[in-house]
């Protein structure tokens, strides 16, 4: 009785651990505009019109894929205590709490683990690197929803109604979230019972494509429902270089990258190279083991493998597919590798022979990673550093600037800030998401700013930026 409530102290202890890790590296990007952008602006503007009953939002406006699910998970928030950044960014921080459960849930499950090496696991996700910190409360691109998606498919592969249905709106939110689907189909097929599910996986397909194609049906009477789909590449060297050279090493805080250039505002420059050494070191020597001492089939059937099946087919769908492979800000269509990490932890840990390593290869990188993690905190507690757009905004509520027009990275951004009390809009046709502005727009042309990048005759300095009055 002693060691059974001592082993729930230990337990309570590090789950509790982990969670304070994710509000560390969680607190700058949702009580700040540290990593604020108009993609995300537009989503909180979705939100704004639903509280409002302007609009009725189901995918991200002016697209046909990314379906709103945080947008209306913050509309109640927004109603209760107004929209703010952290109105905004708090469903997602749920989820990374959520994941965190989920994890600890399926893990602490498999036998071998005990508490330590359930902690140890779930290290990677919880305290990532600065760069994917900002990513996972990211409120655009479905970058933490895919998360949850995945892990509640595991957690229903017993439900094949509900299945479908929670993987048909995950597809519909970010097609990566189909990739839980394929892996629980590979662990039915290594375990020989794939013809004993033909009914389920059946029912699952049905749920699924009842849920897909209701949803298609149901926008049509959405808000803006149109635009571009995703973009796709198609499998080529740079694509295998790009993951393993740029992306791969952002994800694990295995390089030095510096916070600027991936949209976060700071001085700070994040990762070290011993990292991803270490890492690999580290694989290379689990790989061995493995070959000595091949996983029994009976492995293959939990969450740790399926973790691992996840996140691989997270990182060939990048190589598969990707369509700009060394772009930095892409680092978020690998976000679901980090699960094949967690799930390689899990099982190095059930070897004796590799505890002390894999626990130091992880401790190292979360020592690194959360050391970024807390230095941007302190940045942010004793000297914010300032923020362009945030000075932009104030400026034109200053100059009582009403309407304007200007690029997509300022516009949106800007109507965010200002709380709409500025109408910024692209010009008709490029790249436009918010229907209503154009119309606005319209109505009082003779009214309409410039905010221009470029330097322009009769056009007024601002930041960065050239404010030039409304055309006569």
């Amino acid at each position: 009785m002693i060691g059974d409530r001592r082993q729930a102290t230990i337990s309570g202890a590090l789950f509790g651990l982990l969670i304070v890790l994710v509000c560390v590296r969680s607190w700058v990007p949702v009580r700040t505009y540290a990593h604020f952008d108009s993609d995300q602006a537009v989503f909180g503007l979705m939100a704004k019109d639903l509280v409002a009953g302007r609009g009725f939002p189901m995918f991200m406006y002016g697209q046909t894929y990314l379906l709103a699910v945080s947008v209306w998970l913050c509309a109640p928030l927004f109603a209760a205590f107004g929209a703010t950044i952290t109105t905004l960014k708090l469903p997602m921080f749920a989820m990374n709490v959520a994941v965190v459960a989920m994890l600890w849930r399926g893990l602490r499950a498999e036998p071998g683990l005990g508490p330590w090496g359930t902690t140890l696991a779930i290290l990677p996700f919880a305290a990532p690197s600065a760069v994917i910190s900002s990513r996972l409360v990211e409120h655009q691109g479905g970058n933490i929803e895919p998360f949850v998606f995945v892990l509640a498919a595991f957690f229903l592969r017993e439900r094949p109604i509900a299945l479908g249905a929670v993987a048909g709106v995950g597809f519909l939110n970010r097609e990566f979230s189909l990739i839980g689907l394929i892996a629980l189909l590979m662990m039915d097929a290594l375990q020989g019972r794939l013809h004993r599910k033909v009914k389920p996986i059946a029912q699952t397909a049905v749920s699924f494509a009842t849920i897909v194609i209701g949803l298609r049906v149901l926008a049509r009477w959405s808000t803006s429902y149109a635009g571009s789909g995703a973009l796709y590449g198609h499998p080529s060297v740079s694509n295998v270089v790009g993951f393993f050279g740029q992306q791969l090493p952002s994800l694990i805080g295995g390089a030095p990258r510096r916070l600027i250039d991936f949209n976060i505002v700071s001085t700070l420059s994040v990762g070290q190279v011993v990292v991803y050494v270490a890492v690999i070191a580290w694989l290379v020597a689990l790989a061995v083991a493995m070959v000595r001492q091949p996983l029994d089939r009976r492995d293959l059937d939990g969450m740790s493998a399926y973790l691992v099946l996840v996140g691989v087919g997270q990182a060939a769908a990048f190589m598969l597919l990707c369509y700009a492979p060394r772009d930095l800000m892409l680092v978020r269509y690998v976000l679901l590798t980090l699960l094949a990490l967690c799930g390689l932890v899990a099982i190095a840990w059930r070897r004796p022979v590799l505890r002390v390593a894999t626990a130091a290869v992880v401790v190292l990188m979360t020592a690194v990673n959360l050391s970024g993690d807390i230095q941007l905190l302190g940045e942010y507690t004793s000297h914010p550093p300032p923020r362009d757009l945030n000075q932009l905004a104030d400026a034109l509520l200053q100059r009582g600037v009403r309407y304007a027009e200007s690029g997509y990275w300022t516009a949106y951004d800007v109507a965010w800030l200002t709380g709409e009390r500025v109408v910024v809009s692209t010009p008709r046709g490029v790249g436009n998401r918010m229907a209503r502005y154009l119309d606005e727009l319209d109505a009082h042309r003779s009214e309409v700013f410039t905010i221009a990048d470029n330097p322009a005759t009769g056009c007024e300095p601002i930041v960065r930026w050239y404010l030039c009055a409304p055309r006569q």
